[in-house]
């Protein structure tokens, strides 16, 4: 064994409750890593983090980011993500000593030397890839074909990163702007001093169905809620709306209804889904409403409602008994349509 004793601590991020993940962990990479221990990933989906909780927890999203390959919103997955390598990140700094940052579905190859990324540290490098996905341009280094300066680095389930690094992730900024922890490093990488090595010495285990792991990748990918979901009678006036809404969030989503009998819970909870998972309804105008057509299948013949029909973006969407959008537009429809002198609004003059 080529390895020796480190002076690296290294830390494997691990949901606790997949141990199956743990024992493929310790199989496949026994012996090829010392002084290392499981890491409790934070489980924004087995404890169902809800946008509150996140917001109690010091942090936010950055609500404009989508995913640069697919378009797609911040997932679940993505959010536990990084808040478990912010929080090594901050182990870092409290150490004040170099860590190994892995997650549990990496390989080890016999390549890997803990004495070569001592060799790179003591160069002055400061973020070291034993293996990433290059979405740019990396370059050579001259006289060592091995390995290269990242361009844009893809992936963080392994890496080497120094005090000095992370106090440059660990900002107050990117815990109110929560992007993918690779992503988030790449906007970085200018003020860093990364060297990558060009054929991977660790890379991570192919996948194969469904994960919940890889926050990216396969069906099982859950996008997070980043806004609250609000229900508004409007059978007063057009001037309480503007009240219910005036210290609201922009991002926030009111849905706006006659009747309030007919109004269950379940249709909040349902919206919000329709809103992440077909994101095509909020590209546009960040506005959809229930037509006319659906309002019978929508309340079935009992008033009680049977199941969420699919949402279509109308053409008058105000003008529908039931509809929901942004507050921010609301805010812009109410102060273009509105004649605030007067006693008695018409919402559609």
């Amino acid at each position: 064994m080529k390895n020796v004793t480190p002076s690296i601590p290294t830390y494997v991020i691990s949901l606790e409750r997949r141990q199956d993940r743990r024992r493929h962990f310790v199989e496949k990479n026994k012996d090829k890593v010392l002084s290392w221990s499981f890491y409790d990933a934070y489980d924004a989906k087995g404890l169902g983090l809800t946008y509150n909780d996140l917001k109690r927890m010091g942090f936010d999203t950055n609500q404009t980011w989508k995913d640069p390959m697919d378009k797609q919103h911040l997932s679940v997955g993505g959010i536990g993500c990084f808040i478990s390598h912010f929080r090594l990140w901050e182990i870092c700094i409290e150490l004040d000593n170099p860590i190994m940052i892995l997650e549990d579905d990496v390989i080890i190859e016999d390549e890997f030397s803990y004495q070569n990324i001592i060799g790179l540290l003591d160069e002055g490098y400061n973020l070291i890839y034993p293996g990433y996905a290059e979405m740019g341009s990396a370059k050579p280094i001259e006289g060592r074909i091995e390995l290269v300066i990242p361009d844009y680095p893809y992936w963080a389930s392994s890496y080497i990163i120094t005090p000095d690094s992370a106090k440059i992730l660990v900002n107050d900024k990117i815990k109110q702007n929560i992007i993918p922890v690779d992503e988030y490093i790449t906007t970085k990488l200018s003020m860093l001093n990364p060297i990558a090595y060009k054929k991977r010495i660790i890379h991570q285990a192919p996948k194969k169905g469904r994960s919940d792991v890889d926050p990216r990748w396969g069906e099982n990918r859950s996008y997070f809620q980043d806004f609250n979901v609000h229900s508004y009678n409007y059978g007063d006036s057009v001037q309480s709306l503007a009240e219910f809404i005036q210290n609201l969030p922009d991002n926030d989503v009111v849905i706006v209804y006659e009747d309030e009998s007919k109004f269950k819970k379940y249709v909040e909870n349902e919206i919000a889904r329709k809103l992440i998972y077909v994101g095509n309804i909020i590209k546009k105008d960040d506005i959809f409403a229930l037509n006319d057509g659906y309002q019978k299948k929508f309340w079935g013949d009992d008033g009680v409602i049977e199941f969420m029909p699919n949402l279509t973006e109308g053409k008058d969407d105000f003008k529908s008994d039931i509809y929901a959008a942004r507050v921010s537009k609301i805010k812009q429809n109410l102060n273009y349509k509105i004649n605030w002198t007067d006693t008695e609004y018409d919402f559609y003059e």
